[in-house]
């Protein structure tokens, strides 16, 4: 092989592997047995939401999360559509209360959320919200089973492999 079609071929196979092989952040939701069930890349500034219908007042609640600088879960604002029992009514530190087109909103809580595990409600019918794409938690596990949601850096290659090849 000629001197130049040999670099050419070294300087291919390292960038490859260089991409492949390059940590993206990815948010991951594993069932009780430490099983992703669900994996997907994300960046600084996507959020993601969880719908339910709250156990106690029995109405829809919107809860939307977003990724601190550090990679954490940070929860950023609670929309509702009524008071009642275990709804939050009052704000504090940076937060702001918003009433609008019939919602209630507190948004400001900048809450990083060290381990958000849901536990699949079994009347609360809950839904993850990423992108547009709506995925029912009991359609991840079975109700009364937790999930974990969680930032991983992981090499590019495990994502694809994860969420592409063995699907």
């Amino acid at each position: 092989m000629p001197k130049t079609k040999r670099l050419l071929f070294v300087i291919v196979l390292s960038s490859t592997a260089a991409v492949f092989f390059c940590p993206v952040s990815v948010l991951t939701i594993r069932d009780a047995n430490d099983t992703i069930v669900y994996a997907v890349t994300i960046g600084i500034n996507d959020t993601f939401s969880i719908k339910f219908t709250h156990s106690v007042a029995k109405r829809p609640v919107v809860e939307t999360f977003g990724f601190s600088a550090g990679k954490k879960i940070t929860l950023l604002e609670t929309e509702y559509d009524s008071f009642g029992a275990g709804l939050p009514f009052e704000v504090k530190g940076g937060q702001r209360f918003i009433a609008k087109d019939g919602k209630f909103k507190i948004v400001g809580y900048n809450y990083e959320v060290p381990d958000l595990v849901i536990r699949v409600g079994r009347f609360a019918d809950h839904l993850f919200v990423f992108r547009g794409e709506e995925i029912r938690l009991a359609d991840l596990a079975k109700a009364g089973e937790a999930l974990a949601f969680s930032v991983e850096e992981v090499p590019l290659l495990w994502y694809v492999s994860e969420r592409f090849l063995q699907r």
